[in-house]
């Protein structure tokens, strides 16, 4: 069911109160749902872009010796890119267990 029919249906003066805040749960919890389903495709994403940036990083590595600015700041990079890739691993769990709960 859509949104809009699901609303209709709430509209409607026939339905009881119980079968009104039934549905009105139902729609809730789908809401959440949709809203976690995003924040994991979301975190996928970033997940996805890292290893790219990780990989473009590291091949420039070699040309550079380890007293160069660039160099430092292209360790300083990575050990962000690592510190994001490890935030994202925890919020995707979190975000799992908490599809888990709402299932």
């Amino acid at each position: 069911m859509t949104a809009d029919v699901l609303n209709e249906m709430l509209q409607r003066k026939d339905i009881t109160d119980n079968v009104r805040n039934v549905v009105s749960e139902w729609m809730r919890e789908r809401q959440r749902m949709e809203s976690l389903q995003r924040r994991l495709k979301e975190f996928n994403l970033r997940l996805d872009e890292s290893p790219r940036e990780q990989k473009r990083i590291n091949s420039l590595m070699p040309t550079l010796t380890r007293g160069d600015s660039l160099h430092t700041r292209y360790l300083s990079k990575l050990a962000s890119i690592e510190d994001e890739i490890d935030k994202i691993i925890i919020a995707v769990s979190k975000t799992r267990m908490e599809m888990q709960v709402a299932k």
